[in-house]
């Protein structure tokens, strides 16, 4: 199972010209576990592709730990499995999805998620705040700006109405009614997670809702590229997204791209 958004770990430095170079491309790499898929690579051994290789290394030997750890209570009644799917693989920009589902002996099953996205001229995981307008994306709380985040989150009104608009209307009277309230309040959610989508062509966005009947609420919604191009997001952001859009630069599996 995932740790809890907001677990730390340290990233790597590197010098500023190497995070100049041209980004690398995402590689698949073989499961080693049945069941356990592992995260891609980044080509080259510039500071790119060593920060991206430890920080999905931290993510893999999480994982491992954690199977480790539910395997050991009672291995005849327990099951740990990953699924790793690659919403965007490039260019420039590249998110993950990492989806564990946990059984494990006498513990009720559960089932956690992250969404990562990152920068693959650098490596890290991106600055949200660098490539989307300021009346997209407000200012992070100090512990959001530490570079030791594990998965962030955003805060965005202008974001929470849009995806409102675009998922209220498609609710049954019932879940509208449940939903709406925990949509459109800030201080009910966990902010918003948001990556990367190639195949919707545009940027995905979700509410981090936690709790009681919150799966009924976290469905996504995209914003298309023309959309983020009229509000201003940056050039490269928008032009990587429609790139990947058209050249099919998604993956069901992570172990499905390119080795």
């Amino acid at each position: 199972m995932i740790a809890a958004a907001g677990l730390t770990f340290l990233l790597l430095t590197g010098g500023a010209s190497e995070s100049q170079a041209p980004a690398g491309r995402l590689i698949g790499r073989p499961d080693t576990v049945e069941g356990v898929e592992v995260l891609p690579r980044l080509t080259g051994d510039g500071r790119a592709a060593r920060q991206f290789e430890h920080l999905t290394g931290a993510l893999d030997d999480t994982g491992a730990a954690e199977r480790t750890h539910c395997m050991a209570a009672a291995p005849e009644r327990s099951q740990w499995s990953r699924r790793v799917t690659v919403p965007m693989s490039g260019p420039r920009f590249a998110s993950l999805v990492i989806r564990d589902v946990a059984s494990c002996g006498d513990t009720p099953p559960s089932a956690t998620e992250l969404r990562m996205t990152y920068d693959l001229a650098t490596g890290d995981t991106i600055d949200w705040s660098s490539v989307l307008p300021p009346d997209l994306i407000e200012p992070r709380d100090q512990a959001d700006t530490l570079d030791f985040v594990y998965e962030a989150t955003v805060r965005s009104k202008a974001l929470i109405a849009w995806h409102a608009d675009q998922v209220l209307a498609s609710m049954d009277a019932q879940t509208r009614a449940n939903c709406e309230g925990r949509i459109l309040d800030p201080s009910q959610t966990g902010g918003l997670r948001i990556w990367l989508d190639a195949e919707r062509g545009g940027l995905a966005i979700a509410p981090a809702l936690t709790g009681q009947g919150a799966a009924a609420c976290t469905q996504s919604s995209i914003m298309p590229t023309e959309e983020l191009r009229r509000r201003g997001a940056a050039d490269e952001l928008v032009n990587a997204i429609d790139a990947a859009h058209r050249d099919r630069g998604w993956a069901a599996h992570a172990s499905e791209l390119p080795l």
